[in-house]
């Protein structure tokens, strides 16, 4: 009967809406009372609009009461399971949905405000009374009043309003059968597919007013979140295979992705929050978040913090545009950064730390981050200048990223629930540090001068994170280029514009290839060069100069190189190879060179490590002799071999003629 009477009602929307009650049409006849009309409702057009608004949530009401003994009658009792008839209820629900999605969907603007909310806060409660826990949940809603009430111009006080009771709270549903429960699941996956639909229709850009679309899409954030806490547990339980964790780390655009049929009901309703915050933005220049993205961002804050991936994979996605860019002293975002990557950012940093998260969700956000930076002139994201780049965020990730991905290899290495997109995750990953740190390691040019390297305070805390927790297959790779970004910050020395924050730099890089490989060929190269540098300074130099500042960085990096040395074990045959250079430290001019070559001479027993060596010659030569020796026995016997086989090649030839 409702739907009857709201097809009655549709027909009769298009009505003239010049036609408007209380105007006189007849100029001869004048009316005996002027009635004056609110402008909501000053035509027939919009009487009848606002009737529609009436039936829609005058269906809320029926189905809150009485959703399920509706849901009974689609057990005809016969207990055959048989679905060849479809039931009224289920004819009667797909009216409903498709009547919530074309006023949720209406064009217009305040005018049709109210249709759309309506529209919109029915389809969403289809969703909540048709999953496994979320009918009482949607019954029994917590109703917030003033408890006061204008009446006759007079504020007066009645009756406070309902509450829910206690015994309502969490109750779960109990069906009949189990044809019922198969019908309740098929009337859960109409609404959702319908308001997937909306979605689709959220993406397509067919929004003309954007004022009362945002307070659609406010209303609709709010009613995600209760969605969410309905199906949490069943619905939207999450389970993400390997494979697919592999696939997305090369993929950098989830706007406007298509719906799959292997994509979970999880993934789809992140996907929903995701456009809802996107498509509910105040512009480029907006300093706030609107109400509905707040909404949004709350949701998926709570998401990650319940351990989802979805929600890490979709904050990851929208924080990309920001995640590098450079903030005020304050934390807030610059102007022109999009105020949602802003906080999606500050979402992941907090979150991802958690001991909730997966060591495989941590590793994928890196590895997603990092190909924004990685390949930032083929992405979508706008180019922006040198120094407005920062890498304060993912030094404040990389770590604890980087030690799930140490967890990861040793799962592996055991061969404990070691599986085979494990090590793929971990190959991108560190492919795409490797990429990114040469990158950040390359100098910039400033005409014909070498330029300081930008960012070096941030990059020595990446190449102190990345060294601690190296994959033992990609160590060499990094040893090599740690030994560049060394290399290019001596190089940095003798520039006139060098930047002092390249000593923590360097000292990183050194100690970095001495904590992945101590008997790695180029520390004796890259020691040298350091050595070498102080040599050719002039002691001098006015301490106001340029070349007092870069005297001072040579002789600083020096100290630093000695001073790791010294704490690095197993590294005694890199300081027999820069022996020399160390004894010429030994007689500089400057107190602290010669402490620091004390220090590294002091720290290993020169004699007794050149005495080993020559023993170690020596047993070499006593084993090649040896071996020489053993060489000409078995040549003989060799020879001998040879001649017995020919003599019994004659035999045998003889005895066949």
């Amino acid at each position: 009967m409702i739907l009857f009477v709201y097809a009655l009602v549709l027909e009769n929307v298009g009505r003239d809406d010049n036609d408007s009650p209380g105007r006189n049409t007849d100029g001869d006849e004048k009316s005996r009372y002027i009635v004056s009309i609110h402008h909501s409702r000053d035509s027939a057009g919009k009487q009848w609009m606002g009737t529609q608004v009436l039936v829609l949530r005058g269906l809320s009401r029926v189905l809150r009461t009485f959703f399920l003994s509706l849901l009974d009658t689609t057990d005809d009792g016969s207990g055959s399971g048989e679905q060849n008839d479809t039931p009224w209820f289920e004819q009667a629900w797909n009216s409903i949905l498709s009547h919530s999605f074309n006023a949720a969907t209406e064009t217009g603007g305040r005018d049709t405000l109210n249709l759309r909310i309506a529209g919109i806060e029915l389809l969403v409660l289809c969703n909540q009374l048709a999953c496994k826990g979320g009918a009482q949940a949607a019954v029994s809603p917590v109703r917030v009043g003033t408890n006061m009430e204008v009446v006759n111009g007079a504020l007066r006080s009645v009756r406070s309003p309902g509450k829910a009771s206690p015994s309502s709270k969490k109750s779960p549903q109990k069906f009949h059968s189990t044809i019922t429960e198969t019908w309740r699941e098929n009337l859960f996956l109409d609404a959702f597919e319908v308001l997937d639909s909306y979605r689709e229709y959220l993406e397509s850009d067919s929004l003309v007013d954007k004022d009362s679309t945002l307070q659609v899409l406010s209303h609709f954030a709010g009613d995600l979140n209760k969605l969410y806490e309905c199906c949490r547990d069943n619905e939207f339980a999450e389970e993400r295979r390997g494979n697919e964790l592999v696939s997305l780390t090369n993929d950098t655009a989830l706007d406007h992705q298509p719906v799959s049929e292997e994509d979970t009901l999880m993934e789809r309703f992140v996907r929903i929050v995701k456009t809802v915050a996107m498509k509910s933005s105040g512009g480029q220049e907006a300093r706030f978040l609107s109400q509905a993205q707040r909404s949004c961002v709350d949701l998926l804050r709570y998401l990650a913090q319940n351990g989802s991936s979805e929600a890490f994979i979709n904050l990851s996605f929208l924080a990309s545009s920001s995640f590098f860019r450079e903030r005020e002293d304050n934390g807030k975002p610059k102007k022109g950064v999009d105020i949602l990557s802003h906080e999606a950012s500050n979402v992941l940093c907090e979150e991802i730390p958690n001991e909730h998260v997966l060591d495989e969700c941590r590793v994928l956000v890196l590895s997603r981050l990092l190909l924004v930076l990685y390949d930032r002139k083929d992405s979508e994201i706008e180019i922006v200048q040198e120094d407005e780049v920062s890498f304060k965020l993912l030094t404040r990730l990389i770590s604890p990223c980087l030690q799930s991905a140490k967890e990861l290899e040793r799962s592996i290495e055991s061969g404990s629930d070691a599986n085979g997109y494990e090590m793929q995750l971990l190959d991108v990953l560190w492919e795409r540090l490797c990429v990114t740190l040469t990158n950040m390691l390359s100098l910039a040019s400033d005409g014909v001068k070498i330029a300081a390297i930008p960012h070096a305070a941030d990059l020595a805390e990446l190449v102190n994170s990345i060294s601690e927790s190296t994959n033992s297959k990609f160590s060499s790779k990094l040893c090599d280029i740690l030994e560049l970004g060394a290399l290019r910050c001596l190089e940095v020395a003798n520039c006139s514009r060098f930047n002092p924050e390249n000593l923590t730099l360097f000292g990183s890089c050194f100690r970095g290839i001495c904590r992945l490989d101590s008997a790695d060929t180029s520390l004796p190269y890259i020691a040298n060069q350091a050595f070498s540098a102080v040599n050719h300074v002039q002691p001098d130099a006015p301490s106001e100069s340029e070349d007092f500042r870069s005297i001072n960085f040579k002789v600083e990096a020096c100290v630093l190189a000695c001073q790791i040395m010294q704490d690095t074990r197993g590294i005694d045959r890199v300081i027999v190879a820069v022996f020399p250079s160390l004894c010429q430290l030994v007689r500089a001019e400057d107190s602290r060179l010669r402490e620091a070559a004390g220090g590294v001479l002091s720290h290993v027993n020169v004699g007794q490590l050149l005495n080993d060596t020559q023993t170690r010659c020596e047993l070499a030569e006593t084993r090649a002799q040896v071996a020489e020796n053993r060489l000409s026995d078995l040549s003989s016997q060799v020879k001998q071999l040879l001649k017995e086989k020919e003599a019994l090649e004659q035999q045998l030839a003889f005895i066949n003629h």
